[in-house]
């Protein structure tokens, strides 16, 4: 039996989706209560793969962009595109091409997607609500090969064959597109998100290919790969029911610098440790010194940057906790993942290699946490961005 401190008992989360966080990093982003989030968000997909009774949304997550934004204003009941920087503080609202023109002019091939958007979009949003999804496709992106047809809006490739049901839909549609988020809200500034969104306001129409974002069938969760879950879900909880409120607050000093170095270890596929965290700052502190001309602001950089690693050396103890806390939550989410990837509607590749989906998204109170394979999905990812 898992043995947390406390379940989380605030009040749902009511930003707009802008960014989703790895529920191995919700201990550096919010510490004892981030911690919590992140075990009892896990424990909840693990109830429902076991065919319990739980209160967690699981939705699949399409590596789909742009990430757009559209609907009926709420004031105008006009229809609408935009990307998320109609969450901006001046938001950035496309009622017409010349809309899109001045502000995305800028970037072709975003504004060709808006614009597909803009045509198609009110045949399936014609009554009111505002809606956040991903374009997977325009009709001119889709390749027809080997009796099967294929789309590659970002990293991951999907692929249907040509006869199956997702198949006839991409024969037919002008663009491919994928819901997850509603808004609800009297306008843009106050726009309050539903992760777990009512879509029946949305009509089915052949232009749009509308690929569901919602899990079907709960898959086969077998005895081997829930002991393996527990077995860390456990060690994580552990880890945290004995870090005191000293070891959380030094652990969040150091969040960012920690997710950074984390990530970097994603790129390498080495496995992280307090060591290897020393080498990472001390090549920042080497790259930061070179970054400055004078000697007197090459001192500063050095004196602040020994100050940090001096303060991760004096906490070792604590720094080893947090990463522990963090690999311990990743292969327990790994096990989900693996799981929950063996029932999917579309074939994944990434660069001719057969991958898994991109991941899941999980809500619990209308929080949600993306559930990634990053040894798979965002190495490649990140590899791909510093290429």
């Amino acid at each position: 039996m898992i043995g947390f401190k406390s379940f989380l008992t605030e009040a749902a989360s009511t930003e707009k989706l802008v960014h989703l966080y790895h529920p191995e990093e919700e201990h550096f982003n919010s510490g004892e209560k981030g911690t919590e989030h992140a075990l009892s968000t896990l424990h909840e997909v693990h109830k429902a793969l076991a065919g319990e009774n739980s209160s967690a949304s699981i939705t699949t997550k399409y590596d789909g962009s742009p990430s757009v934004v559209f609907g009926r204003h709420p004031q105008s009941g006009k229809f609408f595109v935009a990307t998320k920087s109609a969450f901006n503080v001046n938001p950035k609202i496309n009622y017409t091409t010349a809309d899109i023109d001045r502000n995305h002019g800028h970037a072709p091939g975003l504004a060709s997607k808006l614009k597909t958007l803009l045509k198609h979009g009110p045949k399936i949003a014609q009554g009111s609500g505002i809606y956040q999804g991903d374009m997977m496709y325009a009709k001119e992106d889709v390749k027809d090969e080997g009796g099967k047809y294929h789309f590659t809006p970002n990293t991951i490739t999907y692929s249907a064959n040509k006869d199956s049901e997702q198949g006839k839909k991409i024969a037919k549609a002008k663009l491919g597109l994928v819901v997850h988020t509603s808004y609800e809200g009297s306008d843009i500034n106050s726009l309050r998100a539903n992760y777990n969104p009512d879509l029946s306001k949305i009509s089915e129409h052949p232009d749009v290919h509308l690929i569901s974002a919602q899990y079907k069938e709960i898959p086969q969760y077998d005895s081997r790969a829930q002991k393996a879950f527990n077995k860390h879900l456990n060690a994580a909880a552990d880890i945290h029911n004995n870090l005191t409120e000293k070891g959380y607050n030094k652990i969040a000093e150091h969040g960012e610098h920690l997710k950074s170095y984390i990530n970097q270890t994603v790129r390498t596929g080495k496995t992280s440790s307090h060591e290897g965290y020393i080498d990472y700052l001390n090549t920042r502190k080497h790259k930061a010194i070179e970054s400055v001309k004078t000697d007197k602001a090459k001192q500063a950089k050095a004196n602040a940057w020994d100050s940090l690693i001096l303060d991760a050396n004096k906490n070792k103890k604590h720094i080893e906790s947090g990463l522990s806390i963090g690999g311990h939550i990743e292969q327990a989410k790994n096990v989900l993942v693996k799981t929950l990837s063996s029932d999917v509607d579309f074939e994944h590749s990434i660069n001719g290699r057969k991958s898994k989906p991109e991941g899941y998204v999980v809500t619990v109170k209308n929080r949600p946490l993306k559930l990634v394979d990053r040894k798979d999905f965002s190495r490649e990812n990140l590899l791909k961005v510093r290429k």
